[in-house]
């Protein structure tokens, strides 16, 4: 899979007037895979990217929560193994209490 880079690259060489096999050559892939990613950056001018799904997703409102209480990454990841059967590992969680953290809270009422 071709990453964001690699399409603005494909777009731009052929902006710049370069063929569908030159981009091929030059970027060492194939010339099919180059005609597919200007044919879909043609049709809606950008990449759609999949939604990534992560095993917190259940648990985010709960985890924002205990962050907002204070406690501890580790304490996170304990309460989540004995009351809601999580079964993820312990940096996921403190990844995302870190990323929680760095958010300021907005009060409610706004």
């Amino acid at each position: 899979m071709l990453g964001m880079e690699m399409h603005t690259t494909i777009k731009t060489l052929f902006t710049k007037g370069y063929n569908k096999s030159s981009i091929a050559r030059m970027l060492n892939i194939d010339r099919k895979t180059v005609r597919k990613v200007l044919k879909v950056l043609n049709d809606k001018d950008f990449i759609e990217r999949k939604e990534r799904i992560s095993i917190l997703d259940p648990y985010k409102e709960y985890i924002a929560i205990q962050v907002s209480k204070g406690l501890s990454a580790q304490r996170i990841y304990q309460d989540l193994k004995s009351e809601m059967e999580y079964s993820g590992s312990y940096d996921t969680v403190k990844n995302m209490q870190q990323k929680l953290e760095e958010i300021p809270l907005k009060p409610l009422w706004f």
